[in-house]
């Protein structure tokens, strides 16, 4: 959990918005196998940093730069936290770092629905799709689940196809081609 945390601070600072958004999923399906809230919370912060670093009217405000150093202030706590061990603290950092992110965004947003709460559905349709029911995806990244499941309708999470080619059958295939 720390170098995780660490890795979201990291491509924070650099404005890495790419990474930002592979971490929030690749989190979230690894909260979804394992069932851990706190690193689905770490995969909504990535999200929300992603949106907002994405966004030019947030990062030319200069009320950003002393709210992006307070996050990453708050992502270090955070990783301390984890390195000890102390869920509790790790919980709290990872609150205020939400708070961070809501407070921001309620300043700077140009939409009424805030970003936090998106990030929620988003990740949570990411969970869904890694193979949670509907009421655990929720669960886990405390989404409203009516939200989800609208989500969840209006995209083609439903109609993909959950008969994925394995690796070694990938394998065979190129091999077949190339010979």
């Amino acid at each position: 959990m720390p170098k995780r945390i660490e890795s979201l601070s990291k491509a924070f600072q650099s404005h890495k918005a790419y990474d930002l958004k592979k971490m929030g999923r690749d989190y979230v399906e690894d909260a979804a196998v394992d069932s851990d809230k706190d690193l689905a919370a770490i995969s909504v912060i990535a999200y929300c940093l992603y949106k907002m670093t994405t966004k030019n009217h947030i990062m030319n405000n200069p009320r950003w730069k002393i709210v992006s150093q307070t996050i990453t202030k708050k992502l270090n706590s955070a990783k301390i936290a984890a390195e000890k061990n102390n869920q509790n603290e790790l919980h709290t950092q990872l609150q205020n770092t939400i708070g961070e992110i809501e407070f921001i965004d309620n300043e700077l947003s140009n939409y009424a629905r805030n970003v936090y709460e998106k990030g929620k559905i988003k990740q949570a349709s990411t969970a869904y799709a890694s193979g949670l029911s509907l009421s655990q995806a929720a669960a886990l990244t405390d989404a409203n689940k009516r939200e989800l499941q609208e989500y969840i309708g209006a995209t083609r999470i439903h109609d993909e196809s959950l008969d994925k080619i394995e690796m070694q059958e990938r394998l065979e295939k190129l091999r077949r081609i190339i010979e």
